[in-house]
């Protein structure tokens, strides 16, 4: 008997067991409404122990979508000291990017009279593990993709959940709620309850949508069927955020798979889930009136001022940096931008806010960063544009919100990496 084999298979057992032991408790904290952290801490802090980097990784990858419900400073400080200690080969790629960015974030602390070192502690704990998914080939890219989707499935669920206990079930299947707001929620700040805003939901469903769709060719039969359940479940879940960004992007994204070098019967499978949800959706909006409405609002001239309003915002930063050349040059530092540049409003474009942190002087080295494992990896492989569809969703849909910080709305950039990396074999599943 293989001994080897049996412990892999007990530590595998353990990450599902862990995953499903997370999923129960936020969802269950967030709909009785108790605060639920210290379980999350206790289970994840118990696991990371026990589990290969790769399920560290994974475990990592289910809680992204879930960060408002978790204490990141815990869950996200031992997972590194984890993977620091169990690694056997950290490059150095990872730790000079990483080392820059903590000592200019800590000087820009300084500049912008704050002492809050605990956020920068956060921002250096997520930006190593950014740089440490995309990088690794320690980590298991299939399965941690998987594990981002049913962390997805647990935040749409959960806020759906809020949204109804708000509300009712019919104010929002009609359209009257647009999910992923706070309302309700003003005195619950004492509760690690799982919030997004309506965009950043929206967000974190596009860039799961796309996974599923990139791993198609990977599964078997009973993965096909499942990944087209997520991939319904998250566009069905995610129009009712009511998110321009969202029916946009996800639009241009369709026609990209259309143009993949997917087989005709990957494309028209795609096809017929897509067709699958316009049957459902068609007809309930003939009914509910209200959500079409609000979609169709939502281009309108009157309602595009969000819209108008962000570019304002935009030209705002711009400013403030012509302004201030050596703000132009050295940047503001991501953690306290709003407070250094004061003006009222966060950013809404993410590669805005990447020149705004870090200045001309850091923009191209950052971006460098950033890209580099994508140009590694084509350079080895054919470019794929299938394989590449979740990082272009990442990429469409933050030019319309924030991407540094807050900080955890990077961390799907380095999933959407690690989809491109899976080989094409079918494998059993």
């Amino acid at each position: 008997m293989n001994t080897k084999r049996i412990s892999l298979d007990n530590k595998k057992v353990l990450l599902i067991l862990i995953i499903v032991l997370l999923a129960i408790v936020i969802y269950a904290g967030n709909v009785i409404r108790i605060n639920t952290s210290r379980i999350t801490d206790i289970l994840c802090l118990g696991a990371f122990t026990f589990l290969p980097i790769s399920g560290i990784v994974c475990a990592i990858c289910f809680l992204i979508p879930l960060h408002s419900g978790i204490t990141g400073l815990y869950i996200y400080g031992y997972a590194v000291l984890m993977i620091l200690f169990k690694s056997k080969n950290i490059k150095l790629k990872i730790f000079f990017p990483l080392l820059i960015i903590a000592v200019y974030e800590i000087v820009m602390m300084l500049f912008a009279n704050a002492n809050q070192i605990n956020y920068i502690v956060v921002y250096a704990l997520t930006i190593f593990l950014l740089l440490y998914i995309m990088n690794s080939e320690e980590i298991s890219p299939k399965e941690s993709c998987i594990s981002y989707i049913c962390g997805t499935f647990v935040l749409l669920a959960c806020i759906f959940t809020t949204a109804v206990q708000n509300h009712s079930l019919e104010m929002v299947l009609s359209g009257a709620v647009r999910i992923g707001d706070y309302e309700g929620l003003e005195n619950l700040s004492h509760v690690a309850i799982v919030t997004e805003n309506a965009n950043a939901m929206a967000y974190y469903a596009l860039v799961a949508v796309f996974i599923a769709f990139s791993m198609m060719k990977t599964v078997k039969l009973f993965g096909k069927i499942l990944l087209s359940a997520a991939i319904l479940f998250s566009t069905v879940i995610a129009l009712f955020t009511v998110s321009r960004t969202f029916v946009i992007v996800m639009l241009i994204l369709l026609l990209f798979a259309l143009l993949s070098n997917f087989s005709f019967k990957d494309k028209l499978k795609f096809l017929l889930i897509i067709a699958l949800v316009a049957v459902m959706v068609v007809p309930y909006l003939q009914q509910k009136t209200q959500i079409f409405d609000a979609l169709t609002e939502r281009f309108e001239d009157e309602n595009l001022a969000t819209g108008t309003g962000r570019v304002d915002i935009f030209l705002e930063y711009m400013k403030f940096l012509l302004d201030n050349p050596l703000r132009l040059f050295f940047g503001t530092g991501a953690v306290f931008y709003q407070k250094v540049c004061n003006l009222g409003h966060s950013m809404h474009n993410g590669l805005q806010q990447i020149l705004v942190s870090y200045g001309v002087l850091g923009f191209v080295p950052m971006i460098g960063v950033l890209i580099s494992p994508i140009f590694d990896f084509f350079k080895n492989h054919k470019f794929k544009l299938a394989k590449f569809l979740p990082v272009l969703a990442v990429i469409l849909f933050t030019q319309t919100i924030q991407f540094l910080n807050p900080n955890n709305l990077m961390l799907p950039y380095a999933v959407a990496i690690l989809c491109m990396k899976i080989p094409d074999t079918e494998v059993a599943q």
